[in-house]
């Protein structure tokens, strides 16, 4: 909480929180496929890849549309927060249930991979954005600024 005093209008932006989470969130993407080719090879390194880009481009496009709704309607950013990461969960299953049912990745060491690198992302993602987020210093109000003369203290 920070309650010191400002003398302009501010205006918190999310865009070093979406950063941060999305470039932490890239780098788990990136060791899960590394280790998915270490393990089984080229095609399961793909599939890591396709699981770590789905759940990204999820995951900003969610984050994108609270920071937007946050801009413009403040009090509903909390509700429409929480029912947009709900929307993503439900959307990226759909998403990977779809590439599993297509057989893009038939071998079991695929479909595990891209199963794997969807969770770890998801689960970075989310867990950067709250460090992130806590760590942000956003004034809870802005006090009113006092004139004062030369005889007052």
């Amino acid at each position: 909480m920070m309650t010191t005093e400002s003398s302009k209008m501010f205006r918190a932006s999310s865009a070093g929180t979406l950063l941060g989470a999305a470039s932490v969130a890239a780098l788990a993407g990136m060791v899960v496929a590394v280790v998915a080719a270490l393990v089984s090879g080229g095609g399961a390194a793909a599939a890591a890849l396709v699981g770590t880009g789905l759940t990204f481009g999820v995951l900003v496009g969610g984050a994108l549309i609270v920071d937007l709704v946050a801009t413009v309607m403040p009090s509903a950013a909390l509700i429409f927060a929480l029912l947009t990461y709900a929307l993503q969960l439900l959307l990226l299953l759909v998403i990977l249930a779809a590439v599993d049912r297509s057989n893009a990745f038939a071998a079991a060491a695929e479909s595990r991979a891209l199963g794997i690198a969807a969770i770890c992302v998801a689960l970075t993602w989310t867990a950067a954005q709250v460090r992130l987020a806590v760590r942000r210093r956003i004034p809870l109000y802005d006090l009113p600024v006092q004139r004062t003369t030369a005889g007052e203290r």
